[in-house]
């Protein structure tokens, strides 16, 4: 909106209903104020303001000039009192702008702080997970090394295979973490950009889906983790049972002709072989 024309009233200080006296001393009143000659060395010299009163001065010492400005005075003050209604206005959009701005870098600030608080949560997580698998690796290792030095063969070659093959590599997890953090991005990119509240609202969904997620995943791999630890623990001890099975050493009396077991293979009560108390023995204690 533009300026109206200047209020030569309001620049001398004075009223519609002032004399010609009024007006001249108002007026040299504010020029010895304002006048470029009269500022001291070193003040700003603005001639603008000298030269808004001295326009109003030459206007209204003309008694047919202030005439007919006095005609279209009231429209002027209409005009004015527009003017510094729209500033007004305009200031206090300005100062709102301002403040929306001031909310909005607080809340990117607020939630960069909370990614990266998340970020480091999951990386610590992501750690102990590590630590968790390379404890366990070693574990099994070492079991994979007792075991070979015990009885070395393709069973044991073949379980860990399997068991190797069942475990995600870290090269996999880190393909998969880079293709997911890809496709947020893409997707963050092609969405349109909401307003604050929105913007707000759908950051704390997709925080509550990522958490989601990530729950999720930790739990299959912990359910993962632990059908893999059972079913090594399973062929651990069907191997056991089949070596001790294979080393169980049968009567040895002369007089063996068939094998007695009572409730599986145990020490003989009796002699040294494996045969819990078999019929023979018993019959050689007796006699």
């Amino acid at each position: 909106m533009d300026k109206p024309e200047a209020d030569y009233y309001l620049d001398l200080g004075i009223t519609q209903s002032a004399t010609a006296q009024q007006i001249k001393k108002a007026y040299h009143r504010l020029a010895i104020v304002h006048h470029p000659d009269k500022k001291a060395p070193g003040e700003n010299i603005d001639a603008a303001e000298f030269r808004k009163i001295h326009d109003a001065y030459e206007c209204l010492s003309d008694a047919m000039r202030r005439a007919q400005y006095d005609r279209k005075y009231v429209l002027i003050q209409r005009r004015w009192a527009q003017y510094r209604r729209w500033e007004k206005a305009q200031s206090r959009a300005q100062e709102q702008r301002r403040a929306n701005e001031a909310m909005k870098r607080r809340l990117d600030e607020r939630a960069k702080e909370e990614e990266a608080k998340k970020r480091e949560e999951n990386a610590e997580k992501l750690r102990k997970l590590d630590e968790i698998w390379q404890t366990i690796d070693a574990q099994r290792k070492k079991r994979q090394q007792e075991a070979q030095r015990a009885r070395p063969g393709e069973e044991t070659r073949q379980a860990n295979a399997e068991e190797e093959a069942q475990r995600p590599s870290a090269k996999e997890t880190k393909q998969a973490r880079e293709e997911e953090a890809r496709r947020a991005t893409e997707e963050e990119a092609q969405r349109p950009k909401p307003r604050p509240e929105e913007t707000r609202r759908a950051r704390e969904e997709e925080k509550a889906r990522r958490d989601k997620e990530e729950e999720a995943r930790w739990e299959r791999a912990e359910r993962a983790e632990k059908e893999a630890r059972r079913a090594r623990f399973q062929q651990e001890a069907d191997a056991a049972r089949q070596q001790n099975a294979s080393a169980l050493t049968p009567c040895v009396h002369a007089h063996i002709g068939k094998v007695w077991w009572k409730n599986g293979p145990a020490d003989c009560s009796f002699c040294i072989c494996d045969v819990a108390a078999c019929q023979d023995c018993r019959g050689d204690i007796a006699v």
